[in-house]
């Protein structure tokens, strides 16, 4: 089990829309919550977070350590909310776990390695979905399910939620057919791009014909005139 790291939050008295005070002196508004758990509003520096999330993935079990209480709280990382525009951090919420109890999670796909068909120059590769759906002790969460490229080895090889290697322990709910990655033959995309322009061309002729016979008939009317 990788190590559980911890973050250390102050408890929160500010709450409702004057959080946004809190936001301009650079602390982030949080709340821990979790089933059978009494909803603690937190608040951290934001510089602090900043540096915390860039050493976790998705699906890392945490220690949520609240200033004045004597334990700190088992957690995942539920939703970081950011501001579309700056990607700053808005809004943080931690689940609080039971390390005894199964839970289910959403896990990160990472791919490693490179595809001989992609090497070669023969294929492009398509990813499917980016994570799985899991179930399992908190303890026993893994931190990403890695795939390795180099077992797609030719055009048209295929990697679904069915061929991934799972940590014991782990229950998976996807569904298993879903398409992970896929190398496709670059010809394929050649003619993809291709064929709109194709398409594209009778009817302009269409056009051209139909201008050309509305100028006849304009001309022949002026004649009758």
């Amino acid at each position: 089990m990788p190590e559980i790291l911890s973050l250390d939050v102050q408890p929160r008295a500010v709450t409702g829309k004057k959080v946004s005070k809190l936001r301009r002196t650079n602390v982030v508004p949080g709340v821990v919550y979790g089933h059978g758990v009494e909803p603690a509003p937190v608040q951290v520096d934001e510089r602090s977070l900043d540096r915390f999330l860039a050493r976790l993935s998705a699906s890392s079990l945490i220690n949520v350590v609240i200033a004045g209480e004597s334990a700190p709280r088992p957690a995942i990382i539920r939703e970081v909310q950011r501001n579309p525009l700056n990607h700053r951090v808005e809004h943080i919420d931690f689940l609080q776990v039971s390390l005894k109890e199964r839970i289910r999670a959403d896990v990160p796909i990472v791919f490693r390695g490179e595809s001989p068909a992609v090497v070669d120059g023969s294929g492009l590769l398509v990813e499917g979905i980016s994570a799985i759906e899991v179930e399992c002790l908190p303890t026993e969460l893994p931190e990403e399910i890695v795939v390795d490229l180099s077992r797609l080895a030719s055009v048209d090889d295929a990697l679904t939620v069915a061929d991934l290697e799972i940590p014991a322990g782990v229950t998976v709910h996807t569904e298993p057919d879903h398409l992970v990655a896929r190398i496709i033959a670059r010809r394929e995309v050649a003619e993809e791009e291709v064929a709109p322009e194709a398409a594209a061309a009778p009817e302009v002729e269409v056009i051209a014909e139909r201008k050309a016979e509305e100028r006849r008939s304009r001309t022949e009317q002026e004649g009758s005139q």
